[in-house]
């Protein structure tokens, strides 16, 4: 699969029996020509929703006939004109544009209205979960931005729950940098507020404990972390 701009390209070829290959490999053979363009199509939309970035097609008719297009990430069919300015973004660095007016909604609730911004971040996780399941990089910012609404709005417990949610799925993912920023924001979160407690909370120990275990997925990478929570845990104990 050569590489346009950055992005993937799959060569598509059709066959006026309803026959199609995406890259030399055989997609389930259709009805007739429009049927194979659309699963043609359907089978380069999976591979770029899986894969979390746009993928664009090169396809040739059954005459000879070329045309291109581009699907994004999210699987909706654009013009090849959209290749260059489509976010190239695995890691889900960016706000998606067809998420931006929730989150937005979220932030802007956080100030007057706290208990209505975690309500909106958690509707926000959910729409997320539907659109893309747990194993995207969507979900788990979805999941992050809900803890810090939690950590901000007075809910530090869920919001160590969540990020140490986080730190597992992006283990889970392959992706180390999101790992650790989610297993650091757990710590200061779960440390500061077990700090200020007058009263002990028992479940500060076993927080403590699932963040200790997520650390640890990071193999000896993030060895002092690791001794940080198991310092503050053993002051806990």
């Amino acid at each position: 699969m050569p590489e346009l701009s950055g992005l993937p390209v799959c060569e598509v070829v059709l066959a006026a029996d309803g026959r199609a290959w995406v890259d030399g490999i055989p997609v389930r053979p259709a009805a007739d020509l429009d049927a194979a363009r659309t699963a043609a199509r359907d089978h380069v939309r999976r591979l770029a929703v899986r894969a979390r970035r746009p993928h664009v097609i090169r396809a040739r008719e059954p005459d000879g006939a070329r045309y291109s297009c581009v699907i994004s990430a999210e699987g909706d069919v654009l013009p090849e004109s959209e290749a260059g300015r489509l976010p190239d973004d695995p890691w889900a660095e960016e706000v998606p544009p067809v998420l931006a007016k929730d989150l937005f909604a979220v932030q802007a609730a956080v100030p007057e209205r706290p208990a209505e911004a975690r309500v909106l971040a958690h509707c926000l996780t959910l729409r997320v979960e539907r659109m893309t399941g747990r194993a995207h990089p969507w979900w788990v910012r979805a999941l992050q931005t809900r803890a810090e609404i939690e950590a901000a709005t007075g809910e530090p417990e869920r919001a160590t729950e969540h990020f140490t949610e986080a730190a597992v799925a992006w283990s889970d993912l392959g992706y180390a940098d999101g790992h650790f920023e989610a297993c650091a924001r757990a710590l200061t979160v779960w440390r500061d507020a077990s700090r200020a407690r007058r009263v002990p909370d028992p479940q500060d120990v076993w927080r403590g404990e699932q963040l200790a275990a997520a650390v640890r997925l990071a193999g000896p990478g993030l060895l002092w972390l690791r001794e940080q929570v198991l310092t503050h845990l053993d002051g806990l104990h």
